[in-house]
């Protein structure tokens, strides 16, 4: 997998897809894992010339790799791919005057209440044991990078704000999914939020639709298990409250600075953050001012 941080530094991939014939030679070459040049040139009816060049252009992106080995007569040239993944984050360094940011790591919670079956994972392995809620008391919580439970809440203390300006909105964005046993794509939940003691309501969330590897989710995960969520964003307003542009309750932004953001369900769901699932981060905080 290869990661880039910007669209600046991923151009180089970008550019060496953009042909419609490198696009296709990529495929092929990813369809049948290694090819030699030569079967790469005919499929394609391509010259060897021209194959060469499109060919030169991906190993040189990190796209493909081309190595040499023994054939019946001398050498022979075999292409393999490089890279089975490829994540580029559009957004990561785009800021405004007018917001504040924070990412909130996903096991440092300030407390917590669970039952029933539970985990919790750091892109490495398990920390602690599986369905032992003492796990989720373990310093390497801090490194957790996804974490599932089948009921309970946890509570997060929120980065302060600056007291200067009036907020506008506040916003929580996460990776969830309320599958916690995997291989269940129809299945639904429910998911509950409070900032302090305010209940901001209730909503029901579903599994993703497919059944895959999460993008960043490593290869010692068990691929039984839940893979990657669902992106939400949760909104505050001064009017009332939204997960993904749906109101779910009237529950206004209060005019103190929040200190803590509690989530919570009766029905179970999983969180992915850092290394883990489809999304590069944990739980992202920021607030809109006037």
């Amino acid at each position: 997998m290869k990661y880039y941080r910007s669209l600046r530094e991923a151009f180089p991939i970008c550019d060496a897809i953009g042909s419609p014939v490198r696009l296709e030679l990529l495929e092929l070459i990813a369809d049948r894992r290694v090819a030699n040049l030569d079967t790469l040139a005919k499929s394609l009816h391509l010259s060897n010339g021209a194959l060469t060049k499109h060919i030169a252009k991906l190993e040189e992106a990190g796209l493909v790799r081309v190595t040499r080995t023994k054939g019946k007569r001398g050498f022979q040239k075999l292409c393999s791919v490089a890279q089975d993944k490829l994540i580029i984050d559009i957004a990561a360094n785009i800021e405004t005057d007018s917001a504040r940011s924070f990412e909130i790591p996903l096991g440092l919670y300030s407390d917590f209440t669970i039952a029933g079956s539970c985990g919790i994972v750091s892109a490495a392995n398990y920390i602690g044991a599986r369905n032992e809620k003492s796990s989720f008391l373990s310093a390497a919580r801090a490194d957790a990078a996804a974490l599932w439970f089948e009921k309970g809440k946890l509570t997060y203390m929120l980065p302060p704000l600056p007291k200067a300006d009036k907020i506008s909105e506040l916003r929580f964005t996460f990776e969830i999914s309320p599958d916690i046993i995997g291989r269940r794509p129809d299945k639904t939940g429910d998911v509950y939020f409070r900032l302090d003691s305010d209940f901001l309501g209730k909503a029901e969330i579903s599994a993703p639709p497919s059944e895959r590897r999460g993008f960043l989710t490593p290869a010692w995960y068990d691929s039984v298990l839940p893979q990657y969520g669902t992106l939400k964003t949760l909104r505050v307003t001064r009017k009332c409250t939204f997960l993904d542009g749906e109101r779910i309750s009237s529950a206004a932004l209060a005019a103190a600075r929040p200190a803590r953001l509690t989530i919570g369900s009766d029905s179970g769901f999983m969180l992915f953050g850092k290394n883990f699932g489809d999304y590069n981060f944990g739980i992202m905080y920021s607030a809109e001012y006037d």
